[in-house]
């Protein structure tokens, strides 16, 4: 895994640590006690690969992302860890299908998305051990991507400031210029990538109980909101901050249509 792609992982990371498709629909803080999964999620804690697996994800690894990212993981000039807290954040709160849709889409860098399934599957299970999940009974295929999730080892937590994510609203206009918000909005679910990639299919978003103030993430960039006031659009960003004061650094604004109730 060489250098374009890692700028990606690297912007993700930068953005975890300075600031901070397939499907979030509830969060909730652990209280530092064990905390129930929805049905049909799996903590991957609780096993989602088996060893032999692993070990044929460790030569995968070898073969395809060692020379950036080094035999212990630590990343190099131009590429980030594979292993850590910081990483972890990048992908905690989803299910498995946020990593593999990251990992098959962008490495290795040289050829992007050029390995079959089943090589991308086996370096995500090499890349699990590395981060002391557990090894299961059953091996990690693409059919239990969407049940498998990362969590902590305590169960669902409030995503980490950073975390790329899809979210739907009204957007609305505030008091000030470059004010605005997306009022009525969904619960947030991770994504892979900052704006939607072809081929993939469009999130699931429900809820429409959130608040959150929006920006461009680049102050004077492409992003306009004139022309979609009142309308309800689907944006992604990296969110911000927690409680009232949320708030997402938009990547890629889209109008759902039609306008958005007065109610």
């Amino acid at each position: 895994m060489t250098s374009r792609t890692s700028v990606i992982w690297a912007i993700g990371i930068f953005w975890i640590v300075a600031l901070a498709p397939r499907f979030l629909d509830a969060q909730a803080a652990s209280g530092g006690g064990e905390t129930a999964l929805p049905a049909a999620r799996v903590n991957a804690w609780d096993g989602a690969y088996t060893q032999a697996q692993a070990l044929r994800g460790a030569k995968a690894y070898t073969t395809y992302c060692e020379e950036c990212h080094a035999a212990d993981l630590s990343g190099g000039s131009d590429a980030g860890p594979l292993t850590g807290k910081d990483f972890f954040d990048g992908f905690r709160e989803a299910p498995l299908a946020l990593l593999f849709d990251k990992v098959s889409a962008t490495m290795p860098d040289d050829a992007p998305g050029s390995l079959d399934a089943k090589t991308y599957l086996d370096s995500i299970t090499y890349l699990m051990e590395r981060n002391e999940f557990p090894a299961g009974a059953e091996e990690l295929t693409e059919a239990r991507l969407g049940s498998v999730w990362l969590y902590k080892r305590s169960g669902p937590e409030a995503l980490p400031d950073g975390a790329l994510v899809a979210v739907s609203g009204c957007m609305t206009a505030g008091q000030g210029p470059r004010q605005w918000s997306l009022m009525r909005a969904s619960t947030p679910v991770r994504v892979a990538t900052p704006e939607p990639a072809a081929g993939k299919p469009a999130p699931i978003l429900t809820g429409d109980s959130q608040t959150y103030q929006v920006e461009a993430s680049k102050p004077g960039g492409p992003i306009t909101w004139d022309d979609m006031a009142g309308q309800r659009v689907t944006v992604r960003g990296f969110i911000q901050g927690q409680g009232t004061g949320q708030r997402i650094a938009v990547t890629h604004v889209r109008s759902l249509g039609p306008a958005c109730s007065s109610q």
